[in-house]
């Protein structure tokens, strides 16, 4: 062993230095033997492991697509009215929703910037747009490759419940899924059914206030026919916790405007 590694420093001779051209990194000249000639080596290390560090950032990227796209239509639960909604369908009907629409084309486009106030609540009755831009967006950040989940609360406790019953999903992978998500979409918050358990709080705000809960400091937008205070009053004992955590780093966008979808009658 000695042997050898005598043999290899003896083929090796730092003889200078040179600054990589790339990252400014100073970077050994190196002499050595190869096919029986004399060569000069001189590769920038730096540059090397900043290359396959782009390569593995790339490739993390590419398998976040994947799983951001078999996660969407796994859990994502789309009515088909929203199906085809995105920005540019999006007809504003007055200042409101003209106002709705810009803060949400911004909100898509400028979501990697985003820090303290990173969330939306769209609040405004029935069919002002809330769920379409809310739809839009997520369809905006999902083709760049972002984990986004839209679902109707009302359908997300129908997901937790049949996970009970079904082998191929479980509570735990719902919840984890919704913790984890990019962008977590909680479509028509109230609109559920909260009964209250002999004056305890029902296991559907429990699971309510778990998602939430789990989401705090991460993008999330939320959609609601009803002001905070309702929210509140809904949710019973948990309900002030739940509007708090909901309303963290969130901002509120009112939408005041006519059912579009009774347009015509």
């Amino acid at each position: 062993m000695e042997a050898l590694n005598t043999m290899i420093s003896s083929n090796l001779k730092i003889i200078g230095n040179r600054t990589c051209e790339k990252c400014g990194s100073s970077v050994p000249i190196i002499q050595t033997i190869r096919d029986g000639r004399t060569v000069e080596v001189s590769d920038c290390l730096t540059c090397d492991s900043n290359r396959v560090q782009d390569e593995a950032i790339r490739f993390k990227k590419d398998m976040d697509q994947r799983r951001g796209e078999i996660i969407f239509k796994k859990y994502s639960l789309i009515p088909d009215h929203l199906k085809n909604a995105n920005f540019n369908n999006y007809e504003p009907v007055n200042e409101s929703t003209s106002n709705a629409k810009k803060q949400a084309i911004w909100y898509a486009n400028h979501f990697d910037e985003l820090r303290d106030e990173n969330s939306l609540l769209f609040q405004g009755k029935y069919g002002v747009g809330k769920s379409h831009l809310s739809y839009a967006i997520a369809n905006y950040l999902k083709s760049d490759g972002k984990v986004v989940l839209f679902v109707s609360m009302p359908d997300m406790l129908n997901l937790l419940r049949e996970s009970y019953s079904k082998n191929d999903f479980s509570e735990t992978d719902i919840l984890e899924v919704c913790k984890n998500a990019d962008l977590l979409i909680l479509d028509d918050m109230g609109a559920e059914y909260v009964k209250l358990d002999n004056g305890k709080e029902s296991w559907a705000v429990d699971k309510i206030f778990t998602i939430v809960n789990s989401r705090m400091d991460k993008p999330n937008i939320f959609t609601t026919n009803y002001t905070s205070r309702e929210l509140a009053a809904k949710y019973g004992n948990h309900g002030g916790r739940i509007v708090s955590r909901m309303m963290k780093g969130t901002k509120p966008i009112k939408i005041d405007a006519p059912d579009y979808r009774l347009k015509g009658w």
